[in-house]
């Protein structure tokens, strides 16, 4: 995922320059999980039954 933002200064734009902000990140994909049972029962509630 890559996310870029065109920064423009609102106060201080004398000080501060116009610039590209731009920042990138990875995210692991959990096709892999075992979904066949529950491995942190605790703590255990009382099923719903309405």
């Amino acid at each position: 995922m890559e996310v870029a933002y065109q920064y423009k200064p609102i106060f201080f734009g004398t000080l501060f320059k116009p610039m590209l902000i731009r920042k990138d990140a990875a995210m692991y994909v959990r096709d892999d999980r075992d979904l066949t049972q529950i491995y942190n029962p605790a703590p255990t509630v009382t099923a719903a039954t309405c």
